[in-house]
């Protein structure tokens, strides 16, 4: 009977384990989700004109053009106007040959970046952030393309529009590497850019 009572019991507890975790299966991923509905976002779209500090793929500096759309999840300041926020952006910078010993250049940018907005009231929001960035660039008419890493600093200003929407202006600094196999340096495409845009929830 002693053995018994032990297999019952033992198989209870096993039950029960069993339907805790379908219990937190099921629930968990409605919480997760409506935790994620909770949690605000915003969308950026930008364009601008960008400069190459360093260019080590075509010996000289290039001016170009940039178009970006960001969108970001608030991570602080969710009950307040400021906050900061990580985004995904996903954008592309064109530079045009300004002669035929110039190349021109593509350069297709994404990754990560955190921006942070300061304690400022009134209209005006100056931020800072930084990004972690890939880049892919193509060379003229060379065939195939190049993958490498950025690392950028913003800083800048919102002004607060009508409802939902904010203009901004803001200037970052690139350093971009591209290393390959068999070289101790990597080659460079260092660049400033200038920028305006309009973000919304």
């Amino acid at each position: 009977m002693l053995l018994i009572s032990i297999i019952k019991l033992y198989t209870m507890k096993k039950i029960n384990s069993v339907l805790l975790v379908l219990f937190f299966a099921f629930i968990m991923p409605a919480n997760g989700q409506n935790l994620l509905k909770r949690v605000p976002k915003q969308y950026s779209f930008e364009t601008g004109v960008v400069f190459t500090t360093k260019n080590t793929f075509g010996g000289e500096n290039v001016i170009g053009s940039h178009l970006l759309f960001d969108y970001a999840w608030k991570l602080s300041g969710l009950h307040t106007d400021r906050g900061t926020y990580l985004s995904v952006p996903l954008g592309y910078q064109h530079y045009s040959a300004v002669n035929d010993l110039n190349k021109s250049y593509g350069v297709l940018i994404y990754g990560w970046t955190v921006r942070h907005e300061l304690p400022l009231g009134g209209r005006f929001r100056p931020f800072v952030g930084y990004g972690l960035l890939f880049n892919q660039l193509r060379i003229g008419d060379v065939d195939g393309s190049v993958f490498g890493h950025e690392t950028r600093f913003d800083a800048g200003c919102n002004y607060k529009l009508k409802g939902e929407f904010k203009l901004y202006l803001a200037a970052s600094y690139s350093i971009a590497r591209f290393p390959s196999l068999g070289t101790k340096s990597s080659d460079r495409f260092n660049r400033i850019a200038l920028k305006i845009g309009v973000r919304f929830k």
